[in-house]
C-alpha cells in the first residue's frame, strides 16, 4: 500500500456519494458488517482454500463433515444431559458402530432442512447467516458478561496475561462492541433505497 498505491490517502475517508446528504453513520454500519460475517469464520474458509488442492471439492466435504461431526457431539452431548426435547435416542450410542447414529441423522436432517428452506425462500440464506451469526456474537457476549459480573463480585482472573485494572474496561468494551455488532447485523436493510 505505501510503495505501490494508486490513490491518495483521501480514499480511505471519501463515501463517494454513498451517505447522500445524509451522515455517513449508516454508511460505515453497512461496511462494518463485512468484518462482523468475517469474524464469523467466512474468512477462514478463503484461506485454507488458498492452501489446499482442489478446494473446490475438498473444502464442501470438510466442512459438511465440520457440521456433521459437531452437531452431532452438540445433539448427543445436549441429550446427555437431558437439555433437548426427545433427548432418549439422541443418546443412544451404536454397539456395532461406536457412534451416536440418532445425533448424527439429527445433524445431518436439520441442514437438509434448511437447504430446503432456502430453496422456498428467495433471501434464506442471507437470514440463516445472519442469525447464526447473531447466534455466535450472542453466545459470545455472554462469556463477556458473566466475566464482568465475576470481576463485579471480587473474581480476580489468573494466567500469565493479565490486564491488571484494566481489565474491567476490556470487559466493558468486548460487550459494548458484541452490542453493536448484535445491533448492526439486526438493523434492516434496504438496498435500493438511499442511505
Amino acid at each position: 500500500m505505501v510503495t505501490h498505491r494508486f490513490h491518495g490517502p483521501g480514499v480511505l475517508f471519501d463515501d463517494y456519494g454513498a451517505a447522500g446528504d445524509g451522515s455517513c453513520l449508516p454508511v460505515f454500519l453497512g461496511a462494518a458488517i463485512i468484518g462482523l460475517y468475517q469474524y464469523y469464520g467466512f474468512e477462514a474458509c478463503g484461506d485454507v482454500a488458498e492452501e489446499v488442492a482442489h478446494p473446490g471439492k475438498v473444502i464442501p466435504k470438510a466442512l459438511r463433515r465440520t457440521i456433521y461431526v459437531g452437531g452431532a457431539a452438540a445433539t448427543f452431548t445436549y441429550a446427555r444431559g437431558e437439555m433437548i426435547i426427545g433427548h432418549r435416542l439422541p443418546r443412544k450410542i451404536s454397539p456395532t458402530r461406536a457412534v451416536p447414529e440418532y445425533a448424527l441423522l439429527v445433524a445431518a436432517a436439520v441442514p437438509a432442512l434448511i437447504a430446503v428452506g432456502s430453496l422456498i425462500s428467495t433471501d434464506a440464506l442471507t437470514k440463516i447467516v445472519s442469525l447464526a451469526i447473531l447466534g455466535i456474537h450472542a453466545a459470545f457476549r455472554m462469556v463477556v458478561l458473566a466475566a464482568l459480573r465475576a470481576r463485579g463480585k471480587g473474581w480476580k482472573p489468573s494466567g500469565e496475561y493479565r490486564l491488571g485494572r484494566w481489565g474491567p474496561l476490556g470487559n466493558v468494551g468486548a460487550l459494548a462492541y458484541g452490542i453493536f455488532a448484535i445491533v448492526n447485523i439486526s438493523w434492516p436493510r434496504t438496498p435500493g433505497v438511499p442511505w
